[in-house]
Formats: C-alpha cells, structure tokens, sequence
C-alpha cells in the first residue's frame, strides 16, 4: 500500500478534529457537567441581557507551529469566550496570569481556547478561572 502524504494528514486532521470536539462538549468528570453548564448561571446568548459571560463551541483551525510542516492548518473547535465589563484583553491577560496559566488567543474581539491543546480533566481548572476572573472584575467594579 502506497499511502500519499496528504492522505495520512487528512486522516490525521481529522482525528484531531473529533477529539477537540469531544473536549469542547465533555462532561466534566467532578461536576458531571459541561463547561458551558458550569458557567451557565453567568452565560446567556445575549450579553446585554445582564449576563456576564458568553460562551460558544466554534469551528476554527490552528498551526501545527513546528517541526516540518510549520504552517499545517489543524482543523479544530475552539470555546469563544466574551465577558460584560472585561475586554477580551484583558481577561487573556488575566487567564494568563492564573495559576496554573490558562493559554488563549485573540479574535474577533473574543477569547479562544483551543481544545485540541486541552486535557478533559483541564476543564475545570479553566471554568474555575473564568468565573473567579469575571466575580473580581465584578466585584472591583462595585467598590
């Protein structure tokens, strides 16, 4: 069997693809929840209905970055992420700053969260993030 170069890499692509989708929509193993249902009494679909985070499930690709094929496109799902009262800025800034840091990019004036780069057990690490992020963002801007 002669398999060509583009053929392995598609099928890898596609494999890759699935399992940052199974991460973006997994249940979380403490909780028996998603991350959008952790986050749920913040999130709506409106954020100027009063909710304080918006998040998605998006398609979206990646670099490989390295090695011989630096510029491979990933095909893969990201989690976008917004907030009322923190621009995307600065909560990249601050999910950074976390500990342990929480690894995200910028677009489209929204937080991305690659899952292809994300263990099922880092889900909560990154809920909790977000959510301590937004309530002292919330709770500064009170004081």
């Amino acid at each position: 069997v002669n398999l060509s170069v583009t053929g392995d890499l598609d099928i890898w692509k596609s494999i890759r693809s699935d399992r940052s989708k199974e991460i973006a929509e997994g249940i979380l193993p403490k909780t028996g929840k998603t991350l959008k249902q952790i986050l749920a009494d913040n999130s709506t679909d409106d954020l100027a209905a009063g909710s304080r985070v918006r998040l998605d499930i998006i398609d979206a690709s990646s670099r490989a970055g390295g090695g011989s094929l630096p510029l491979l496109e990933l095909p893969t799902k990201c989690v976008a992420v917004r907030t009322r009262g923190l621009t995307a800025k600065t909560l990249g800034t601050r999910l950074r700053q976390y500990t342990p840091p929480v690894i995200v990019r910028i677009e489209d004036d929204q937080i991305l969260m690659d899952m292809r780069t994300v263990q099922m057990d880092e889900l909560e690490i990154i809920a909790t993030a977000i959510t301590q992020i937004v309530n002292e963002a919330e709770h500064d801007s009170t004081n």
